[in-house]
């Protein structure tokens, strides 16, 4: 392997770190990486010249194809990207927008208020994922009362809730005057549009467990721009 190929190498490898979150866009780098070193590889060899590709060049070549691919596969299990199914979470997220998805975010941490999360919900038989907001934390006291969130009896603000969302009283575990116990394992979630959302109120509390990660933004198209904002360092 070249110098010039080992630096085109380190500098894919610099790249995947970089765009740790840009899963969208892994594919079409890791093609672009492997373009380019094949061709220098092949002109270092004299291949474009017409004197054939050696073997040390065509294990060189396979070595970094491998490397770009095992990349694109270890961030694919930490990141996934999805579309929104519902208009559960509008104005937050429209329905059929991108989701952005860290599937690591809570190995390390817990689920903090106002974080939006995918979870596995049983639904018709059927294991589906569901996105909601996070509003109550295990052992905490949660009730709804005139539109508001009232933890441990206290008026609480939802951190990131775009104003003027007033969550009405419903289902089994969302009825005016009911004080909920969140239990030691357990998150109760609620979509930021209430009228089109079945959430906590209809089925209670979340374990742990069957969450599937933490939304990190969304986007429709290709998000470009705040792909290279994801470049600055950030908290």
């Amino acid at each position: 392997m070249t110098a010039k190929t080992g630096k085109l190498l380190l500098a894919g490898v610099i790249l995947a770190l970089g765009l740790r979150f840009l899963v969208p866009v892994m594919g079409l780098t890791g093609v672009v990486l492997c373009a380019a070193a094949v061709y220098v590889l092949e002109d270092s060899a004299g291949a474009i010249k017409g004197d054939g590709l050696t073997i040390k060049r065509r294990i060189s070549t396979l070595v970094l194809l491998a490397a770009v691919f095992g990349t694109s596969l270890y961030y694919r299990q930490l990141y996934r990207a999805f579309k929104m199914p519902s208009v559960s979470m509008v104005p937050s997220i429209q329905q059929n927008e991108g989701i952005m998805v860290d599937r690591k975010a809570y190995d390390a941490r817990t689920p903090q208020r106002g974080d939006i999360i995918v979870f596995e919900f049983k639904q018709e038989g059927k294991m589906t994922l569901q996105c909601k907001r996070v509003v109550g934390l295990p052992a905490e006291s949660v009730e709804i009362k005139e539109g508001r969130i009232y933890i441990n009896g206290v008026l609480t603000l939802i951190p990131e809730l775009p104003a003027g969302i007033s969550y009405m009283n419903a289902g089994d575990f969302g009825k005016q005057g009911q004080a909920l116990a969140v239990p030691a394992d357990g998150y109760y979630v609620l979509g930021d549009n209430p009228a089109a959302s079945l959430d906590s109120r209809y089925f209670g509390f979340l374990n742990k467990r069957v969450i599937y990660g933490k939304v990190l933004w969304t986007y429709t198209g290709i998000p470009l721009v705040k792909s290279m904002k994801l470049l600055l360092p950030h908290a």
